[in-house]
């Protein structure tokens, strides 16, 4: 989560447009490659937290209900 909050605040300082000078001084407009980490980031996060729910619900006893009503 830290890097996500990293990556978001390296983006809110940053444009989200780059450019790239190649030889000849010809330039290239790209996206901001922190946007492409952030969503890696993101998704990674995404697939720890649905694995560690399952996990999770496979320990609950079968059947069972939750008693918090």
């Amino acid at each position: 989560m830290t890097i996500l909050a990293d990556l978001e605040k390296q983006l809110g300082q940053d444009e989200l447009l780059v450019t790239k000078e190649y030889v000849k001084g010809r330039r290239n407009l790209y996206a901001n490659p922190a946007i492409g980490e952030y969503n890696r980031t993101a998704d990674s996060a995404n697939r720890t937290v649905a694995t560690l729910l399952k996990i999770i619900l496979s320990l609950r006893p079968e059947g069972g209900e939750d008693d918090d009503s």
